[in-house]
């Protein structure tokens, strides 16, 4: 919508200048015709064509920098949406690590409350029976590498 807009706009600038200088001219040449009837000599009207095409030439600019600044604000916007996706998308990355993060402390909390009960079961003479051998000679390898 807003391409079909900046195109409409240039082809108006154009186009207004064009017909424009065409007004100018005719304008300056008309004044010529009107002169003669009352039998005076004719000239170029040098100050109608003078103001007509200043004109002209400032609404065709007009027109011409107005596309020029919608289209270069498109741009920004779209620059400004990729960069939105982009801060969208370390924000989900972010979060993704956050929630592994706290899983593994989760489990790292688990972990050290197992080996805990473990030690403190060793502790005693007579073992628990939720305690295998097997766990026995694992926390006994644990505690001979520390």
């Amino acid at each position: 919508m807003r391409k079909i807009i900046i195109i409409t706009l240039k082809v108006l600038a154009v186009l207004f200048l064009v017909f424009g200088i065409v007004a100018s001219i005719g304008l300056s040449t008309m004044s010529m015709r009107g002169m003669m009837r009352y039998f005076v000599e004719a000239q170029f009207n040098v100050t109608a064509f003078v103001a007509t095409l200043f004109m002209t030439i400032l609404t065709s600019a007009s027109l011409y920098g107005f596309a020029i600044l919608i289209e270069i604000q498109e741009e920004s916007l779209q620059e400004l949406k990729g960069i939105k996706r982009m801060v969208s998308n370390q924000n989900d990355l972010a979060l993704l690590v956050k929630d592994d993060v706290s899983t593994i402390r989760k489990e790292c909390v688990e972990t050290n409350e197992l080996e805990n009960d473990i030690a403190n079961a060793l502790k005693y003479e007579d073992k628990p029976d939720d305690i295998d051998d097997e766990e026995i000679e694992i926390i006994e390898e644990i505690q001979s590498k520390e």
